[in-house]
């Protein structure tokens, strides 16, 4: 009983420090964002992950390098490479280190950059650092974390994807 009554705490406790560290939706003002794709450009030949809410009623294209596109394509379609990649050697490092990635959150475009960044945790605290939006999100699939955007950024860049679908076409980019 008082062992069943410990494990009960500790489920609570962890259900608590998980809500406390991921941040509420509609107090926070962000929007939960899933990767729908990685594409190429056809026009610029560069690289596109594209991010969608969770409704699947709008989605936001950034443009990323092919390294980055190489590791999330790989990721979302479970190609395991033979050695670790650079995004899995991060996802190891802070397995080794007991932190975990709590979120991603792209949060500032200036200038045509997208600005992102990953929130740790360690030791019970929370530490922001800066990231370029692609590596967040390839870290962020390797580590279930989620991924978040701002209110700002989802009316700034996001597409409606309702109309490509009424156009009978994919997300048009």
């Amino acid at each position: 009983m008082k062992r069943s009554f410990l494990l009960l705490c500790f489920v609570f406790l962890a259900l608590i420090i998980f809500y406390e560290t991921c941040p509420s939706e509609q107090e926070a003002g962000i929007i939960r964002m899933k990767v729908m794709n990685v594409k190429r450009d056809p026009l610029g030949g560069s690289s596109v992950v594209i991010l969608q809410d969770m409704d699947e009623k709008k989605a936001i294209p950034i443009w990323i390098g092919l390294n980055e596109a190489n590791a999330i394509y790989r990721e979302i379609n479970g190609v395991v490479p033979p050695r670790p990649m650079t995004h899995d050697l991060i996802k190891n490092i802070l397995e080794g280190l007991h932190a975990s990635l709590q979120h991603v959150l792209i949060h500032d475009v200036r200038d045509n950059i997208i600005y992102a960044r990953i929130v740790l945790s360690l030791n019970g605290k929370d530490i922001p650092i800066d990231a370029r939006p692609s590596d967040a999100i390839a870290v962020a699939l390797r580590t279930k974390a989620p991924v978040f955007v701002t209110d700002e950024i989802y009316r700034a860049l996001s597409l409606d994807l309702k109309k490509g679908r009424e156009k009978g076409s994919e997300l048009s980019i």
